[in-house]
């Protein structure tokens, strides 16, 4: 008994371990089964993303403005207890002259010496190193055949996609650009422009490939599976790459030769809404951002500030005398004028209860009609339009044609236009203090003491080129037109491109290029500023829009900041030219214009005079 008690009690402390051992393998089962599998398998599992190819973005014939460049990186992303090489090494498989050798094939392919992956396998303990990037897809598969000697060993071909923007600074900020999507994700998210507001449609799904480790010694053994990614879509937009490269020359003529500090242009099918281009200057290159910009720094603060980050466009404008055929259209649209009636320039001074209203020149102080006014630009002619449209007439104009308190924004264009500042309507109907028909009335009559969208403004304009309708501005070329409203009758529309067609003709613009099978439409405007940044400065303006017989493309083209004398700050000198160029370029490449007369006709020799 006792012997069996004193034999007993060595053994007795082994078998309650073993009885412990027992439940904690039945428990590790049991937990097993209660989905505990998923957090121990991930102790082992290596899991890799699969970067999607982002969808490309097409301007309206197909061309290419941003797209997915795929290379390849050799990389080093298994930790050092998964490598095949180190851990044969420390087993005494291999000695270190042995892995030496198996890389030598690997080192010979890739153009790296032996000694740098040694150093990276067997030394560098980092799962994140990147050896190689930009591998072609030829050298690729030189180096995938080299690695079959070393599998395992650490080193992997990773596929990755870099963003291509082919057209540099052309179109950049309504393209945009990506964000980093971070250091644990090889996503690449839209920053700006279309690449943001297309994000949804662009980025694609990262796919997934999962290996476990099955010991040391042995590597890893690639038995999870693989989801592959799904590259996004591409996006066909309205924009069109050859008009928008010459739109961009036709701004940095501006800015060379008059030294505005912005400039921007914006080209609309008036027909359709579609925005063929939208260029503002400064700007940058989108394949080299911040190296291409200016900076300026804040003396006060010291902050940098790059020039050209933001789109000029975006801005609200003074639209200046670019307004007055809208208000000649009202006035004629409502029966208030009629299309001969005769008004005096008042000897060239407007006599308002505690105002006087000049014209911008002197030259021209006969009677005249409201064509007279559009082609001679008569402040004063407009304000007497104004005041005959009435007060509730003219509260309505603004909205009537699009300018509402919020501006209006593009579907899939992550950039907003900043809204516009307008009268409100209690200040048309003020009879006492700033009397609504002495100051808002006829101001708001030549374009002062309101702030427009360009974009508003340039659709606003649109609806007197096209017989009436004012359209919504689209940048989605799948998207259908959008007719917002029926503004104006065929007829008042008429009568005013008439006038906007003797403006560009009239004799004395000799610096208006024109061409002898091709009649187009104009209105200049300049607004001085008083306050602000450009205090002292000017904002010139030019609207062209043709085929005068049948008009399909509009261009607003905007300097902001001018100065000097007036022929560098008077919208028809400053804008006129390039709005035209750029109106003619646009209907040559659509095929409306033919291109015999363009390099000999009258065009050419304008633009010397």
């Amino acid at each position: 008994m006792s012997k069996q008690a004193v034999a007993f009690k060595p053994i007795w402390p082994f078998s309650v371990l073993a009885l412990v051992y027992s439940l904690s393998l039945y428990n590790f089962s049991v937990l097993v089964g209660e989905g505990i599998e998923g957090t121990s398998l991930s102790k082992v599992q290596r899991d890799r993303v699969i970067p999607a190819e982002r969808g490309q973005i097409l301007d309206r014939h197909g061309l290419v403005l941003a797209e997915d460049r795929g290379t390849w990186d050799l990389v080093v992303n298994f930790l050092p207890v998964d490598r095949s090489v180190l851990s044969n090494y420390r087993n005494g498989v291999w000695t270190e002259e042995q892995i030496r050798t198996r890389l030598s094939d690997v080192a010979i392919a890739t153009d790296l010496s032996v000694d740098e992956l040694y150093q990276a396998l067997m030394v560098n303990d980092s799962a994140s190193q990147l050896l190689l990037s930009n591998i072609s897809p030829f050298d690729r598969e030189r180096i995938s055949k080299a690695l079959q000697a070393v599998r395992y060993c650490g080193l992997n071909l990773v596929q990755v996609f870099e963003r291509i923007y082919p057209n540099g600074a052309v179109s950049s900020h309504l393209v945009g650009l990506l964000k980093d999507g971070g250091e644990e994700s090889n996503q690449r998210h839209g920053g700006s422009g279309l690449e943001a507001g297309l994000e949804e449609q662009l980025a694609g799904i990262d796919g997934r490939s999962s290996a476990l480790s099955v010991g040391r010694g042995h590597g890893t053994n690639p038995a999870l599976g693989k989801i592959d990614s799904q590259p996004g879509a591409s996006i066909r937009t309205t924009l069109d790459l050859d008009v928008s490269s010459y739109v961009r020359e036709q701004l940095v003529d501006i800015m060379q030769k008059h030294d505005p500090m912005h400039c921007v242009a914006v080209v609309v099918d008036v027909n359709t809404g579609d925005i063929l281009s939208a260029q503002g200057l400064p700007d940058f290159d989108l394949n080299n951002p911040l190296d291409s910009m200016d900076v300026v720094v804040d003396e006060a603060t010291g902050q940098k500030e790059y020039l050209g980050w933001t789109f000029p466009g975006k801005w609200r404008i003074s639209p200046g005398s670019t307004m007055k055929p809208l208000v000649a259209a009202w006035a004629l649209e409502n029966k208030s004028i009629g299309p001969q009636q005769m008004f005096s320039n008042k000897n060239g001074a407007f006599r308002l209860p505690g105002r006087v209203i000049h014209n911008s020149s002197k030259y021209r102080n006969e009677d005249m009609n409201f064509s007279d006014a559009v082609v001679h630009s008569s402040n004063i002619v407009m304000a007497q339009i104004g005041r005959a449209v009435g007060r509730e007439k003219m509260a309505d104009f603004l909205s009537h044609f699009g300018y509402n308190d919020k501006a209006k924004q593009l579907p899939g264009l992550q950039l907003r236009f900043q809204d516009g500042v307008y009268p409100k309507r209690a200040d048309f109907m003020r009879k006492k203090g700033p009397n609504g028909m002495v100051f808002t009335i006829p101001s708001l009559s030549f374009g002062r003491e309101i702030e427009v969208p360009i974009l508003d403004h340039a659709m606003a304009l649109s609806s007197i080129a096209n017989g009436g309708k004012l359209l919504r501005a689209k940048l989605n070329y799948e998207q259908p037109t959008i007719l917002i409203d029926r503004v104006l009758s065929e007829g008042v529309a008429a009568s005013v491109r008439n006038a906007m067609h003797d403006m560009v003709m009239y004799e004395s613009r000799k610096w208006l290029p024109h061409r002898n099978d091709f009649n187009y439409c104009g209105k200049s405007g300049t607004s001085q500023h008083l306050t602000g940044p450009a205090s002292g400065k000017y904002t010139s303006l030019f609207v062209a829009y043709g085929p005068f017989e049948k008009p399909e493309v509009l261009v607003l083209v905007v300097a902001f900041g001018t100065h000097g004398t007036k022929a560098h700050y008077y919208g028809s000198q400053v804008c006129g030219p390039a709005a035209a160029n750029i109106l003619q370029h646009t209907l040559l490449s659509r095929g409306t214009l033919p291109s015999s007369d363009l390099e000999s006709g009258g065009n050419k020799a304008s633009l010397e005079q």
